[in-house]
């Protein structure tokens, strides 16, 4: 049976929102209604689904002009695509190709998400006058372009009359030395990539940190036997705070765990043993001032207990892997 046959002229893709138009020119399948259409879309990112998209008309796609064949994509900036397509004759016994036509598709870059910081999201470091701040790290489908990039500021300093500018920063942590924390001091974050900056920003107030252990959660405490977490408040604030409890995965990524349904106690359960020594706690108060992020002592017994029981869960993954393949 015939089947129709691929021109030798590369395509031309086209975007409008989210739809996505491909033409061969005018002397291959001129638009026409003989042919029916699939597109299969092959996304880089894994978190986009591997599918075949619906085919709308070129009307649907918001374009003024035929073309060969339109699809609907997901609603991502700057995602590229291994684009399959399938043609056949538009009769009920015709077969489709057997050869696909595949060419690769990035759709358009936009202006990022902006960053969010954590909430009380910074840690002070009296002995070398540092103070650390983090942010939550936005997720590659919301860079929206290339050259992405975070962007921190502060307000002007009175006693130097300058811009704080941070000496080390990460994906989601920044480091100020020579922190004047006899000051109030606002810190901005926003994001940017090739397209412009994000239209949004946000901001963290930083207290005076004159006495900034006062504003912290009290006698920290991991609980490996049971894993939790505990402490205590303040004397001078019991009852006007509420606690965030963060989870860090290395000294400059944390990320704020949803516990609200503790957030006026002060005990943490962990339902993953090895979390337990990777957590820190930090105060809101009412009064507007806080002590940022604390967390008890490297216990190295409490370390080595931790990373024994990781090495015991991947010995167990690799026992059951092998009886599995056996």
């Amino acid at each position: 049976m015939r089947v129709p046959y691929w021109p030798t002229n590369k395509p031309i893709i086209e975007q409008l929102g989210s739809a996505a138009c491909i033409d061969f020119g005018p002397h291959a399948f001129k638009n026409s209604d003989t042919y029916k259409w699939k597109v299969f879309l092959e996304p880089q990112n894994p978190q986009i689904e591997r599918k075949y998209y619906d085919i709308i008309s070129y009307e649907q796609a918001n374009f003024t002009e035929p073309k060969d064949v339109c699809v609907e994509i997901p609603e991502y900036y700057y995602q590229t695509y291994a684009v399959h397509l399938y043609v056949k004759f538009n009769h009920d016994d015709a077969k489709w190709v057997t050869d696909t036509y595949d060419l690769n598709f990035t759709s358009n870059p936009a202006l990022p998400r902006n960053p969010i910081f954590l909430h009380e999201g910074f840690h002070y470091v009296p002995d070398k006058r540092e103070l650390e701040v983090f942010w939550e790290p936005l997720d590659e489908l919301e860079f929206n372009g290339p050259n992405f990039t975070y962007i921190l500021a502060t307000d002007i300093d009175p006693t130097d009359a300058i811009e704080k500018k941070p000496v080390y920063q990460s994906n989601s942590s920044a480091v100020y030395q020579d922190w004047n924390y006899t000051q109030w001091t606002t810190v901005f974050i926003w994001s940017q990539n090739a397209m412009g900056q994000s239209l949004k920003f946000h901001l963290m107030t930083v207290p005076i940190l004159t006495n900034y252990t006062q504003h912290q959660a009290q006698n920290i405490q991991y609980h490996l036997e049971n894993h939790t977490l505990t402490w205590e408040a303040p004397q001078e604030y019991k009852g006007g705070c509420v606690y965030n409890i963060y989870s860090c995965s290395t000294s400059t990524k944390c990320i704020q765990l949803d516990v609200d349904y503790t957030r006026h106690e002060n005990t943490y359960y962990s339902d993953i043993p090895q979390e337990t020594i990777n957590l820190a706690v930090a105060l809101e108060c009412l009064d507007g001032f806080g002590g940022g992020m604390n967390a008890p002592p490297i216990d190295v017994a409490h370390v080595l207990i931790a990373l024994s029981q990781n090495v015991v869960n991947w010995l167990a993954d690799v026992r059951d892997k092998w009886l599995i393949d056996f």
